[in-house]
């Protein structure tokens, strides 16, 4: 849909839900959330994002959490695996 395939999305989406009306509920959800993503988005690119990781404190903060799930739970998977050999 953001290369403004709307009628070829529509169809893709009456296929999964068998009804015209909640296929075209669903494409116009999904056209509602593009924009919004377009105006969060703006003007930057994938890398400014990605420096967007570890320069903002909340975001950081929240980037070091997941990593250290993350790593935890290759950890645990290691353990299983060393158990079961």
């Amino acid at each position: 849909m953001k290369k403004n395939r709307y009628e070829k999305a529509y169809k893709s989406l009456l296929r999964l839900r068998h009804h015209e009306i909640q296929a075209a509920r669903d494409l116009y959800y999904i056209h509602c959330q593009l924009q919004i993503e377009a105006s969060i988005v703006g003007k930057t690119n994938y890398f400014s994002r990605f420096a967007q990781l570890f320069t903002i404190p909340r975001v950081r903060r929240a980037t070091l959490a997941s990593f250290v799930v993350m790593i935890a739970q290759q950890m645990v998977s290691l353990c299983k695996q060393g158990a079961t050999l």
